[in-house]
């Protein structure tokens, strides 16, 4: 059983992201000697679903997004695709966390009372200019968060286009201090500042870690993998960012003998994404 934390379907609004831009794709993929799976080219749902199963995945989490560079996924899309194919998909929500209504009502009424597990924002790239995690204009909404105990993905690192600073893992280490019982996951990892990161993680209890394709050969990785085997297996959390990276070549570097710990595949597989899907669910009331 397979759960990919970080999987993005040729369907729906995820078709105008930058994810399904074939140049750049083509370019980041072959970066990290990985491959396009036939779905990604052909844009086909039905071939997606097959690599799912070929690939061991069970289920993939959808991320939404506002993003004024990398493009909307909407709430209304993610439930389309998640009623269409029923059992395969859980999502966290995007949002505008700058309009507090806007986002909380998408909390309440997506997350608490809809099928969303969570809440996704992202600081570099949602508005204009980049913004950095801990920007205590975004509190509001953690507080938020925290108070209805649902986890929130804070997107930091990877290639985007702004300042090495914001990715910086520091400024989750800020937020994930302010707000202690707050969990916080990270997509890419805060990559490159891998050892900080990890760092970061080992003192921070309420931060899961998820580096995604930036575990998989970039140069750092390797303490991504140590901490999986190691202190944060427990808090670690298995993604591919298909289609940048296909499904198949993700599952075959993980399961490479020696790289993770055969008593620890099931934790970073599936068993610590199953608890933080499960969050909202297990709230005190």
């Amino acid at each position: 059983m397979i759960i990919d934390f970080r999987l993005r379907p040729p369907t729906g609004d995820f078709l105008q992201s930058a994810q399904f831009n074939p140049e750049r794709n083509a370019k980041m993929t072959k970066s990290f000697g990985m491959w396009q799976m036939p779905s990604t080219i052909e844009r086909s749902m039905d071939l997606f679903i097959s690599e799912m199963d070929k690939s061991g995945i069970t289920q993939g989490v959808l991320t939404g997004r506002v993003s004024s560079s990398m493009g909307n996924v909407t709430c209304e899309s993610i439930r389309t695709i998640m009623n269409t194919w029923p059992g395969r998909f859980h999502a966290f929500a995007g949002a505008p966390f700058l309009d507090y209504k806007s986002t909380f009502d998408i909390i309440d009424k997506e997350i608490l009372n809809g099928p969303f597990a969570g809440l996704n924002v992202e600081p570099m790239t949602t508005y204009d200019a980049p913004m950095y995690a801990d920007d205590r204009r975004i509190y509001p909404v953690y507080e938020r968060a925290q108070e209805c105990g649902i986890p929130v993905m804070i997107m930091t690192g990877g290639f985007a286009d702004v300042d090495l600073s914001y990715t910086h893992p520091s400024h989750i280490a800020n937020v994930a201090t302010d707000f202690p019982k707050l969990t916080i996951v990270t997509p890419h990892g805060c990559w490159p500042h891998t050892r900080e990161m990890v760092q970061v993680a080992l003192r921070k209890e309420n931060i899961y870690i998820s580096p995604d394709i930036y575990s998989m050969g970039l140069p750092g990785y390797q303490d991504y993998i140590f901490a999986a085997n190691n202190f944060l297996q427990d808090r670690f959390l298995y993604g591919s960012a298909h289609p940048t990276m296909p499904m198949d070549g993700c599952v075959q570097f993980y399961k490479q003998p020696g790289l993770i710990k055969d008593e620890v595949k099931p934790k970073i597989f599936w068993q610590n994404a199953q608890r933080v899907l499960n969050m909202k669910n297990n709230r005190p009331r």
